[in-house]
């Protein structure tokens, strides 16, 4: 199951974008939603794939910034899945989706904690048992 819907994209880009660059012309009636899960999926799978080393990370779509960074690159991808010299990011993107892969790589690297991560979990990952802990729970 995949984290994000094709809908989720409109928190990014309007619907007359969408439209274009989901379908390469603008003229259908609506987004190609197919495109778009597809982007989707390949977002979710990249950021899953940075941060496999960090934990399981939760079938449920993320919330804050790691949605953000998922959205924004899915939009990466539709944006260089446009033909020729078309393939490019506009100027206020390709910002965006370098902060989006920084923040990404700083989360990997442990720098900034997984916000998916139960903070339960995240504890014991900067606070490990012990030994010494052993003696006071069964």
């Amino acid at each position: 199951m995949s984290w994000f819907a094709p809908a989720d994209l409109s928190t990014r880009l309007s619907s007359v974008e969408l439209n274009q660059l989901s379908t390469g012309d603008g003229r259908a009636p609506s987004p190609d939603n197919d495109v778009l899960q597809a982007l989707l999926d390949r977002a979710e799978t990249e950021v899953r794939g940075v941060l496999s080393g960090r934990g399981v990370l939760s079938d449920t779509a993320p919330t804050g910034v790691l949605a953000d960074i998922t959205l924004d690159l899915a939009v990466e991808g539709l944006f260089l899945r446009q033909p020729g010299a078309a393939a490019k990011l506009p100027d206020g993107w390709v910002a965006r989706v370098k902060r989006a892969r920084d923040l990404l790589d700083r989360m990997a690297s442990g720098e900034i904690p997984i916000p998916t991560i139960a903070i339960s979990q995240r504890l014991s990952i900067l606070n490990p048992p012990s030994w010494v802990d052993k003696a006071f729970f069964p």
